[in-house]
């Protein structure tokens, strides 16, 4: 697996961002933001040439991760349909066993 440079940099600065930020108390700066465009990513992420921007960071902060679901990305759609999906599954599945019970007791 070969890194560039500019791939290694990025990484870096999106893992040690918050802690640069409160140190000398800095704006972001373009470094810091949380997506990549497709050239910065490591080349075992880079699977879809015509996707260009809006990359997560592999290396980010769970933190920054959780936070990330209310941010836009190219993930963003795929992210909100498998939550809506599991969402939808859970009160399907909790009313199917209310209803069970409350047969029994009929």
């Amino acid at each position: 697996m070969h890194i560039t440079d500019a791939t290694a940099a990025a990484i870096d600065a999106s893992r040690n961002a918050p802690l640069r930020r409160r140190r000398r108390g800095a704006a972001a700066t373009k470094e810091d933001t949380s997506t990549l465009e497709y050239h910065e990513l490591p080349d075992y992420l880079k699977d879809n040439e015509f996707i260009q921007k809006y990359y997560r960071s592999p290396n980010m902060p769970f933190k920054k991760t959780l936070l990330s679901l209310f941010g836009i990305h190219n993930e963003t759609g795929n992210v909100w349909t498998h939550l809506l999906g599991k969402g939808f599954r859970a009160a399907a599945d909790v009313c199917s066993r209310v209803r069970s019970i409350y047969s029994v007791f009929q």
